[in-house]
């Protein structure tokens, strides 16, 4: 029976009932925004997860998590880290191309911007000149080619500088994330209804320093339900508020300036409580866009059934918490990484 209800259509009371908001404030600390219209199994397996201990800081969760990533053997054993390389464009190619249509591939529009840009700081600022430039190094690519290179059979993924090629590529990312640089076409339909259907929940989040140690009596986890926020103690002297909202990727968007302002009433409320609690002034605050990346919506249970090994291409891999059946982010990492080709 799990499987075919969402939490609105066994819960007998109204949404606004004592019950039902105390819940949705619980349910919020497992990702899920709006637990009126999620799955129940999807509550089931969230709360299941959160039971464990691999969520619990100081557990052996990152020695563990490192060790599936990075352990001999492992899919990414031979990881070699590339920073500040941000991807441009991923293409990817399956025939034969002369040593011409090869250059095509490996430059696109990005270095024409690139060489304007370098044009134009020099002094001149010529567009024609800029175009030689790009006519210059497309010829020189061309007559350094040799035989082997001009066979494109794989993919060619430009960055900034860099052109990288591989035979397959992983994708260890969102797919949110990946909507300027990898094109729909590449995806199987599967991924394709999870990156137009569904949205990831986003997190906003607040660090807030005691100057003295807090109270005892001060439980690790209080509920705000008026302000929608969730308090945990941390140590001593370490507050941390949250406030889950929909998926928002910039921290000036509406929904998470309301969710800064509700945080800071609820620090007004609790200091009500415990006058004793003094805060720092300076506040740190984070927005998650994809806290939580599985859709938990009931509407969207059919489609998560889908996910599954088959998503995995010979060309084309999938790694993260949004590529597998569950709607547990640590079991879909290691079934992703399991499925891989």
């Amino acid at each position: 029976k799990l499987k075919e209800k969402s939490f609105s259509k066994t819960w007998e009371k109204g949404k606004k009932s004592a019950g039902s908001i105390v819940l949705g404030q619980y349910a919020q600390i497992l990702g899920v925004a709006d637990h009126w219209t999620a799955h129940l199994e999807s509550l089931r397996q969230r709360i299941e997860e959160f039971s464990k201990d691999h969520v619990v800081i100081g557990s052996g969760f990152f020695e563990r998590l490192e060790d599936l990533l990075l352990g001999e053997g492992s899919l990414f054993s031979n990881l070699e880290i590339k920073l500040a390389t941000p991807i441009l464009r991923a293409s990817y190619q399956d025939k034969y191309l002369s040593p011409k249509e090869q250059v095509e591939n490996l430059y696109p529009d990005g270095i024409v911007a690139y060489t304007e840009a370098m044009a134009s700081s020099q002094g001149s600022g010529s567009e024609t000149e800029a175009e030689n430039a790009v006519d210059k190094t497309k010829t020189q690519a061309t007559a350094e080619a040799s035989p082997e290179d001009q066979v494109l059979d794989g993919w060619f993924l430009s960055t900034r500088g860099v052109q990288y090629r591989a035979k397959k590529l992983v994708v260890a990312c969102s797919l949110w994330n990946t909507r300027s640089w990898l094109s729909k076409k590449h995806l199987p339909q599967e991924l394709v209804q999870v990156a137009v259907k569904s949205l990831p929940v986003s997190v906003v989040v607040s660090h807030k320093l005691s100057l003295q140690d807090l109270p005892e009596e001060l439980s690790d986890l209080t509920l705000v339900p008026a302000e929608d926020t969730q308090i945990w103690k941390l140590g001593p002297r370490h507050l941390y508020c949250q406030v889950t909202v929909s998926y928002e990727q910039s921290i000036q968007a509406k929904p998470v300036v309301n969710a800064i302002r509700k945080i800071r009433r609820a620090l007004r409320k609790l200091k009500e409580v415990y006058p004793s609690i003094e805060v720092k002034d300076e506040e740190h605050v984070a927005l998650v866009s994809n806290g939580f990346e599985v859709d938990v919506s009931a509407e969207f249970f059919a489609e998560m059934q889908k996910i599954d090994a088959s998503v995995q291409l010979d060309h084309l891999g999938f790694v993260g918490a949004n590529f597998g059946p569950t709607y547990q982010s640590f079991a879909n990492l290691q079934y992703s990484i399991g499925a891989i080709k």
